[in-house]
């Protein structure tokens, strides 16, 4: 006759362990509990305690100030925005300036929503050339106001063809800079239409209709346009290898720009690349005879090809020219041991 299974009544030291494991996973769940329940009351601390400092720093402003509230902290960012990039400032007062202008940009955080009107109207009333460093302040403080809405204005700043948002060539490459940071995907989609549409002659007729924007004034846009190049590759664009190469393959594009999209190939290792690198050192553009256009040419190709490049290093070689393109041949030739 099979024995009897042993019931709980009958095995006091199994469900004392039971009951002990249910007692143990309840304290640390309600120990869970506790650890969340403090962790938010600091956050929200925390978060009280900035707004008050934020409120702080305003109330300290504007008791150094004509007027009250956004017009006084952005009267205030006038006045120490030329301080930061004036090469002449000595050192303890640029830092007292930068320390100033840290305080400035939390009083406008703690303003909020309200604060962004007025920023914005400042903003565009501003001349883009003569009120650079003003402007570029208020950039980078539309950013802590509201990164959302700061987005949108660092984009048509950007883009420069919009009426309402005057720019300067400088004034987009620091916008280009702040919305790298803020938004890469979306820094990267806009670099790469900028380097569909337009070039250093500005944007291009025919395909300002393409892209459907107005042609504005070209001394906004024209002025080292090669300085998108360096910033589009950061972007980390997953069409970046073909938009490269699309530029080289464009007559209007500076010499600059060329060499810009060339230095970046080689160092995308874009194979793709090499017929066209190898055409434009047979036959640079504008300047024929330019020996540092000519050895980025060289260079990208041995980055992109290696010792496979050597048969074109010889031809190059043979074909003479600058001695110091030739020394650089020779150099590389050593390197990847031709």
């Amino acid at each position: 006759m099979t024995a009897p299974s042993p019931s709980p009544a009958r095995t006091p030291g199994l469900t004392v362990a039971l009951l002990g494991l249910l007692a143990a996973g309840g304290a640390a769940g309600w120990q869970a509990l506790e650890l969340r329940g403090l962790q938010s009351k600091v956050e929200a601390l925390a978060t009280e305690q900035g707004a008050l400092a934020a409120e702080v720093t305003r109330f300290r402003i504007e008791q150094r100030a004509d007027s009250k509230g956004p017009q006084a902290l952005l009267e205030k960012l006038r006045v120490y925005a030329p301080l930061l990039t004036n090469s002449r400032i000595p050192e303890p007062d640029y830092q007292a300036a930068r320390l100033e202008m840290d305080a400035i940009l939390k009083a406008m955080a703690g303003v909020g929503k309200d604060m962004w009107a007025p920023l914005v109207e400042r903003y565009r009333q501003l001349d883009p050339t003569k009120d650079y460093d003003e402007k570029n302040r208020l950039l980078e403080a539309a950013l802590v106001v509201d990164p959302e809405q700061a987005k949108a204005l660092l984009l048509k700043t950007l883009q420069g063809y919009h009426r309402d948002t005057p720019v300067s060539p400088r004034l987009r490459w620091l916008a280009a800079d702040l919305l790298l940071k803020a938004d890469k995907p979306l820094a990267g989609r806009t670099l790469r239409e900028i380097l569909g549409y337009e070039s250093s002659r500005g944007i291009q007729p025919d395909r300002a209709i393409a892209y459907q924007i107005p042609i504005p004034d070209t001394t906004a846009m024209s002025t080292g346009f090669h300085n998108f190049i360096e910033r589009y590759v950061s972007s980390g664009d997953p069409e970046t290898e073909t938009t490269l190469l699309m530029v080289i393959g464009r007559s209007e594009h500076d010499l600059p720009t060329v060499q810009e999209c060339v230095k970046a190939l080689g160092a995308l290792k874009s194979a793709k690349a090499t017929k066209a690198i190898e055409q434009l050192y047979r036959k640079p553009p504008v300047i024929q005879d330019n020996p540092i256009f000519l050895c980025h040419c060289l260079d990208a190709l041995v980055s992109i090809r290696g010792k496979e490049a050597c048969s074109f290093l010889q031809e190059a070689l043979a074909a003479g020219g600058n001695e110091i393109v030739v020394n650089k041949i020779r150099f590389l030739m050593q390197e990847v041991g031709c």
